[in-house]
């Protein structure tokens, strides 16, 4: 299980998120500062109940299993086409590991650790102005 809280920077800052949630197969931090609301979803998806288990009750060795992290933050801008008037916007980063349960749960992290290397600010401003 993750600290609780967790720490994360946000635009240089660190952010301590408190535990407000959690279940069998997803933890969910939060924080609200000055109206902008932070939030960090962890979760695990182990191809159970998708119909794709074994007789004995385990996953099947091609069911696939994902382990997700998504940030969300919320807050407040001005809307252009109304004067005086402001709308709640959100911005998530997602990252997701999907592997087959022969594979180890090592493999898919390290998969993990490769594509987070390359998301750096300017790989990232890069891919949200869509270049391929």
């Amino acid at each position: 299980m993750f600290a609780d809280p967790i720490v994360i920077s946000d635009e240089g800052t660190n952010r301590s998120l408190a535990r407000t949630g959690t279940t069998a197969t997803e933890g969910e931090y939060r924080l609200e500062v000055g109206g902008v609301f932070h939030t960090l979803t962890i979760a695990h998806d182990f191809g159970q109940g998708r119909g794709n288990r074994r007789k004995s009750g385990g996953a099947a060795p091609d069911s696939t299993r994902r382990g997700i992290m998504r940030y969300v933050r919320e807050y407040l801008v001005t809307d252009p086409l109304v004067t005086g008037q402001s709308k709640r916007v959100a911005v998530t980063a997602t990252l997701t590991m999907a592997w087959p349960a022969i594979v180890t749960a090592a493999e898919a992290a390290a998969r993990g650790v490769t594509i987070a290397s390359l998301a750096t600010a300017t790989n990232l401003g890069k891919v949200a102005a869509g270049e391929i």
